[in-house]
This record gives C-alpha cells, structure tokens and sequence, in this order.
C-alpha cells in the first residue's frame, strides 16, 4: 500500500531540495518516491502531533499553506538525512538545515499560540480567539522600567538638578 500524503506531495519535496527545477542531480531529490513518500510521512506525523492540541485531525482541504510550508521543509530535512546518511552539513547555512530550523520555530509557535497556522475550525472560527487580540510578551522581565525614559534620577535633589531646572 503506497502512503498518500495530505499536506504536500513529493514533487514539492523535491523542489525544495534541489533548488533547480527539473534538476535532482546527487542529491536526495534523486531518491525514489518509497523514500521521499517515507519522509513526509514522518514529517506529517511530527506536524500533527502539535496541531492534535488544538485542531480536529485530519485537516481537510485546502490544507493551510504554512502547514503545508512547515511539512515540506521537515520532509525535505528528513529525505537528506536518509540521502547523506550519517554525513553532517558542512555548516549550519545550508539551506535545507535553515528551513528545518525555521519550519521548528514556526511550529512551535503554532504549538504556543503566538501563530495561526490558518486552520478553520467547522464552525469557521480558527481556534485562536476569533473576538479578541492576544498579545504575548516574549521577554521574561520588563521591557522597560523608568529609568529607561529618564523619569527617574537618583540625585534630583543634587545642586546641579536645581541649578539646571530652576
């Protein structure tokens, strides 16, 4: 029985990792679709195991695109691990590695509530407060304190505060 993919399909897969269209070349866009259909498999089940949370699975289509985005990169990552084997990136700029990373951050995100990932929930909302704004500080401490702003000096009552304001 051959997997069919919901969120994308291996010709996106492939697009990605090569960066050429048409062109697979030696790298793991040339691999077979078993292995390609594998990967997205895996990377479908990594992306639904945060969106189970919050939404009704399966999604029905249209799929969304940034879960569509995010599914492509992570399948993209896992079709070149399976490529390279155990070969590490020569650096962290290659661009399947980058898009992993952001697919990563974009997903949990998603998994925080600090992104729609534009799923519509059957009575239309989208499950992330359809009525009201959520604002979220991502600082653990005060962005700003009075002293920031000049509101605040230690020595107001110095000669030269006087002598400057009088």
């Amino acid at each position: 029985m051959v997997y069919e993919p919901q969120y994308t399909d291996p010709e996106k897969v492939r697009q990605l990792i090569s960066r050429t269209v048409g062109y697979q070349g030696n790298t793991a866009a040339s691999l077979d679709d078993t292995i390609i259909l594998q990967a997205i498999a895996d990377a479908e089940g990594e992306v639904d195991g945060v969106l189970r949370k919050s939404w009704t699975l399966p999604l029905s289509p249209p799929v969304p695109q940034l879960v569509a985005t995010i599914t492509e990169a992570i399948a993209a990552y896992n079709a070149d691990l399976v490529f390279g084997g155990a070969t590490q990136y020569r650096n962290d700029r290659s661009h399947i590695y980058l898009r992993l990373k952001r697919a990563q951050e974009l997903l949990k995100m998603v998994d925080n509530g600090q992104l729609d990932a534009g799923v519509v929930l059957p009575d239309g909302g989208t499950g992330t407060g359809d009525q009201e704004a959520v604002v979220i500080n991502a600082y653990s401490t005060a962005l700003f304190g009075p002293r920031d702003f000049f509101w605040w000096v230690d020595d107001w009552m110095s000669p030269y505060w006087k002598d400057a304001h009088a």
